[in-house]
């Protein structure tokens, strides 16, 4: 405690240790940090934003987004300045669990302050990850229905170089009986779906009402991803808060289709016939939510090829991959014979093309074409004939 006292007086907090309580580990256990440089990070959420637009549900998904969301370096003495005083109702806080104690208030600060809301997340996503990288102070917990004023002061000692400077933040914790409604994971408590095929908002409200009998549809509110759910309790229901549910997406997983088998049979002549197959992979979320998650098509090509002038290529049938993250195209098998008077070509080819459906919603398509090609001289006493079909197994996008 003493070094504490020291060096936070060196940072101009110790005229906020009379009043204060230290949640922290003794910083001679300080670890390593794993965070690194801020500038270094990749998969970061970066973008311009006013507090105009900025809406609850929008900081919700930000707290429970398992990405950083803040990409630049931050001035913790400068946020300070921005921050208006915020009151703490602590009454259903375990009192005991000081890291609930201090995400509970950091969480209050940040819904209160949203022109600085992403800035805040970022230090309270680090403090929940690292925790042993920060000082944290906190003016005296008040006994029931007693009320204490102070500031929340938060000196980082980590290794990463996004932090500098203390935040401080007033705050008025209050201890209150007051009406509050039942947290909404009192009634939640099955947070997982497992696997979910449909990320349709009803039908996955469907399956968590149907996990957790004694929530409706009007309780609450769902904000979707690929990996996850946040579930906000409706502020005119009957119950408070958030909560995160675990889902596991597969945009496609050990799919498969497959085209017709075509022929072309010919003497004295050039025959062909082709045909195409495809499969269409619905974006729900967006093209680009999609991306961010998926990025390359991988799948196993089982096609046949056959003529009258020699075996398949040894290679035909193998494992393809392809990058969806823009318009691509690839071959996939070519087996011809070439002979004197007369021939026989047969090849697979393949593409993957973004567009959108009748209701203007983003979709991936998959698509597949074969096609054979014979020739046949009058001077040859041989028909040339070819005779394929095409089929993609084993489909999964990653």
């Amino acid at each position: 405690m003493k070094k504490l006292i020291t060096i936070l007086g060196l940072i101009s907090v110790a005229t906020a240790m009379g009043s204060s309580s230290v949640l922290s580990a003794p910083i001679t256990n300080v670890k390593d940090s794993n965070v690194k440089n801020a500038s270094n990070n990749k998969g970061l959420i970066k973008q311009t934003y006013s507090s105009e637009d900025v809406s609850r549900q929008d900081i919700t998904d930000w707290i429970y987004s398992p990405k950083d969301v803040y990409v630049d370096s931050i001035d913790l003495d400068d946020l300070s300045n921005k921050l208006k005083k915020t009151d703490v109702n602590l009454y259903q806080v375990d009192l005991e669990d000081e890291k609930a104690v201090v995400e509970f208030v950091i969480k209050k600060i940040i819904f209160n302050n949203k022109s600085v809301a992403k800035e805040l997340t970022q230090v309270m996503k680090n403090y929940m990850s690292n925790e042993d990288d920060w000082v944290v102070l906190i003016p005296q917990i008040p006994g029931e229905n007693s009320t204490s004023e102070g500031t929340l002061d938060m000196l980082y000692l980590g290794e990463s170089e996004q932090f500098t400077g203390t935040l401080s933040a007033d705050v008025k914790l209050l201890n209150e009986n007051e009406v509050i409604k039942p947290n909404i994971s009192t009634v939640l408590e099955n947070t997982d779906l497992g696997v979910v095929v449909n990320l349709d908002s009803v039908a996955l409200k469907d399956q968590i009402i149907e996990l957790n009998p004694k929530l409706t549809h009007d309780d609450f509110e769902i904000i979707r991803h690929y990996d996850y759910l946040v579930v906000n309790a409706n502020e005119e229901g009957k119950y408070e808060g958030t909560i995160k549910v675990s889902i596991v997406f597969n945009a496609l997983k050990d799919g498969a289709f497959e085209t017709l088998v075509v022929r072309a049979d010919a003497y004295n002549s050039t025959q062909d016939d082709d045909d195409s197959a495809s499969m269409i992979i619905p974006a729900t979320l967006g093209k680009d939510e999609f991306l961010k998650k998926y990025s390359t098509l991988e799948f196993f090509y089982a096609g046949k090829s056959w003529n009258n002038g020699n075996n398949p290529p040894n290679d035909m049938n193998k494992k393809h991959t392809i990058s969806i993250l823009e318009n691509s195209s690839k071959n996939l098998y070519k087996h011809n014979y070439d002979g004197a008077v007369n021939w026989m070509h047969s090849q697979g080819n393949m593409k993957v093309e973004w567009s959108k459906d009748e209701e203007n919603n983003d979709i991936l398509v998959i698509s597949m074409t074969v096609k054979v090609e014979v020739y046949a001289s009058a001077w040859n006493a041989m028909w040339a004939r070819a005779e394929a079909s095409g089929r993609m197994e084993k489909m999964n996008i990653i």
